[in-house]
């Protein structure tokens, strides 16, 4: 006696079959081109304005050629990869002193009534300089440079 042959059926779903990528390859050849007018004005503009027209001054804003030959540099040396290992090091310590901190915080302000009565304080005070910054973009109308306009 064989065992009866067990096929699973091939099941597609709607979603998988209609992808929502908006990736360059979807794009008509045309457009693929209009994606690179903002980045290149923007260079253009760096090269006029630290090259041509010298309106800053190298240490504040180098141009874009001396950040490519430093660039350059750094990666023949093998300094930057040192750097940015040194400085994700560095994000990674922060971050998890961070966490640390704040877990222990947390579980003594939830297990002692009194522990969170001290810091309630501290904490209230935090959170109204953060939204007073806020207010201060806002009506200073820096906030309106920052997010994007929505017609």
């Amino acid at each position: 006696m064989t065992p009866p042959s067990t096929t699973v059926p091939k099941v597609t779903l709607a979603a998988s079959e209609t992808t929502l990528s908006t990736s360059l390859s979807n794009v008509r050849p045309a457009r693929r081109f209009v994606v690179w007018i903002v980045p290149l004005l923007l260079l253009a503009l760096w090269f006029v304005g630290t090259d041509i027209l010298g309106v800053f001054a190298p240490n504040q804003l180098p141009s874009p050629l001396r950040v490519l030959r430093t660039a350059g540099e750094l990666i023949a040396s093998g300094d930057l990869i040192k750097h940015i290992l040194i400085s994700f090091q560095r994000v990674l310590l922060g971050f998890a002193i961070g966490t640390l901190l704040a877990g222990v915080v947390a579980t003594l302000a939830g297990l002692s009534r009194t522990v969170e009565q001290l810091l309630d304080p501290p904490y209230k005070l935090c959170a109204m300089c953060l939204r007073w910054r806020g207010c201060r973009f806002y009506y200073c109308g820096w906030a309106s440079m920052s997010r994007p306009k929505l017609h």
